[in-house]
């Protein structure tokens, strides 16, 4: 009699995700992280509130992307409900336990921290010149650009990994060119991983 043992390998890309990126010229670049994913869902909008916590609830993984508050992921004007945001608070319930989760927004990291949820995440993070002015970075539109398309396919290529890990190729990789790009010296210092 012959035994028959099966492995079976569990990656990260393999899992059903769920990625929330409204459609915004302004943060295309981040097109890129997730490029390549396999098994997702991509929402740019037109959904309404409750097809979103539907969507949430049934992910493994959740990747949200583009312009944000600390109060969650700003809506760009893209779905059908008059929300200022489209992921935020009354959501986080259905963000937890997903911990290779993706936050990245401007100042993500307070509503990571606030709802007690895990994954790589953001802080206050400079993708546009008006952005470094407020913040008073000086830098040029060619910095901010290389700074945009570097990390966006950094994370792309390293999706696959645990939200630790993801966060050390990118402070390698990205963080890498800090000395000579204001923007990512700025930048590499406000990525985070829980």
């Amino acid at each position: 009699m012959h035994t028959k043992i099966y492995f079976v390998f569990l990656r990260i890309n393999t899992m059903k995700s769920l990625i929330i990126h409204p459609a915004d010229e302004s943060t295309d670049f981040l097109r890129s992280v997730y490029a390549h994913l396999e098994n997702a869902t991509l929402i740019t909008g037109t959904l309404n509130n409750k097809q979103i916590s539907e969507a949430l609830q049934k992910a493994e993984r959740t990747i949200l992307l583009g312009h944000g508050l600390v109060s969650g992921l700003l809506s760009a004007n893209q779905f059908y409900e008059d929300r200022l945001t489209v992921v935020d608070d009354e959501h986080a319930p259905l963000l937890k336990g997903k911990p290779n989760s993706i936050y990245i927004w401007c100042n993500a990291d307070v509503f990571v921290r606030r709802n007690k949820l895990s994954g790589f995440h953001s802080g206050m993070f400079i993708s546009e010149m008006t952005e470094a002015q407020y913040l008073s970075v000086d830098t040029t539109e060619e910095q901010i650009n290389f700074s945009n398309t570097l990390f966006a396919e950094i994370v792309g290529k390293n999706i696959h990994l645990s939200a630790l890990e993801l966060l050390h190729e990118v402070q390698k990789h990205y963080g890498a060119f800090r000395d000579i790009n204001p923007v990512i010296d700025y930048n590499i210092q406000r990525l985070y991983a829980c």
